[in-house]
């Protein structure tokens, strides 16, 4: 494995990093900063995917033990579920789907 340091340096744009967290398994690490995206990155910091998924800032990411859900939260006052699509088989193409909710346990939408 080798480690890529120009994707390290330049991961977010220049917004700050402000939450991450590797998968159980070591294979995967997501990242979320001040803009509100995600950034999903092989544990090699080669990067994979983006997703916009917050209007404020990503305060928190987290897995579930099977790897194949995570949730993030948000000065947006939501918090995310994100299901990565197992039926897909592309390689590097990850798919998600996400359920959201607002402060109060209002959910918001599903998608």
């Amino acid at each position: 494995m080798s480690f890529n340091f120009e994707s390290a340096l330049m991961a977010h744009e220049g917004n700050a990093v402000r939450s991450m967290t590797y998968t159980h398994n070591d294979n995967w690490l997501v990242t979320g900063d001040d803009a509100g995206s995600i950034k999903y990155w092989q544990s090699n910091l080669n990067h994979v995917k983006v997703l916009d998924a917050h209007r404020e800032s990503v305060r928190a990411v987290s897995f579930s033990k099977s790897d194949l859900k995570f949730t993030s939260c948000s000065d947006d006052t939501t918090v995310k579920v994100r299901y990565q699509d197992r039926h897909s088989h592309a390689p590097g193409l990850l798919v998600f789907w996400a359920a959201f909710w607002r402060a109060g346990g209002r959910r918001l939408a599903l998608r």
